[in-house]
C-alpha cells in the first residue's frame, strides 16, 4: 500500500474576493507526483481550503484509491472539522464537509493533519498563483472601452461612465471570458448613452 504526503491551501483576497486553491502531492520517497492551482472565483477563504481538498482528492481518485493519504493543512478549522472536533454550522461549507467525506472512502485511509503555515509555503505559493493569473488575465478595461469606442463611433463614453464600469467590473469576479465580458460594456454603453441597440 501506497502512503501519499498531500499539502493543501487555499485563499481569498478579499474574503470573499479572487479565490484559489494549490495542492501538492507527494509520494513515500519523497518524489513529486502531482500539483494543482486553480482559480475558484469568488470565495472566502473557509470555502478556498476546503476546494483546495476537494479538487486535489479528485485528482488522485481513481489512480491512487489503494493508496493512504495524510492530507497536511495550516487550516485549524478545516481539519478540526474534518477530524470531527468542531461541527459544521455554516450551509456552504457543510455541502463541501460531506462532499470531502464522500471522496475520502474512494481511499484507503485519510488522515488530515494541521500544520503550521510556514510548512505550507508551497502550497499557498500554488494558491497564489492562480489567484494572480486571473488578476493578470489581459483584461485591460481601458484598452477594451477604447476598441469599442473605435468599432461604434456613435457612442462618446464619458469618463464617469468610465468610473462606473471600472467600480463594477473591479466587483464581478465570476466573469468568464472576455467576449461576454465586451459584449456587457457594450450593451452598459448603449444603456448609459440612451443608444438603441442596432
Amino acid at each position: 500500500m501506497t502512503k501519499l504526503i498531500v499539502y493543501t491551501d487555499g485563499g481569498s483576497r478579499g474574503n470573499p474576493g479572487i479565490a484559489g486553491v494549490g495542492a501538492v502531492v507527494y509520494d513515500q520517497k519523497g518524489t513529486k507526483i502531482k500539483e494543482i492551482a486553480n482559480y475558484i472565483g469568488k470565495a472566502t477563504n473557509n470555502v478556498a481550503e476546503y476546494k483546495a481538498v476537494i479538487q486535489i482528492l479528485e485528482e488522485l481518485e481513481g489512480e491512487y484509491n489503494n493508496s493512504s493519504l495524510e492530507v497536511r493543512s495550516d487550516s485549524q478549522l478545516l481539519v478540526k472539522q474534518l477530524n470531527g472536533e468542531y461541527r459544521v454550522k455554516n450551509k456552504r461549507l457543510k455541502k463541501l464537509y460531506d462532499q470531502i467525506k464522500k471522496l475520502v472512502k474512494e481511499f484507503v485511509a485519510v488522515d488530515f493533519i494541521h500544520i503550521p503555515r510556514e510548512e505550507n509555503k508551497e502550497a499557498d505559493l500554488l494558491a497564489n498563483i492562480a489567484m494572480d493569473k486571473r488578476e493578470k488575465k489581459g483584461w485591460d478595461l481601458e484598452k477594451i472601452i477604447q476598441e469599442l469606442l473605435a468599432e461604434k463611433k456613435k457612442v462618446n463614453l464619458s469618463p464617469k461612465y468610465q468610473e462606473l464600469i471600472t467600480e463594477l467590473a473591479a466587483k464581478d469576479e465570476e466573469l468568464k471570458d472576455e467576449i461576454s465580458f465586451k459584449e456587457g460594456v457594450y450593451y452598459g454603453i448603449l444603456l448609459a448613452n440612451k443608444f438603441e441597440i442596432d
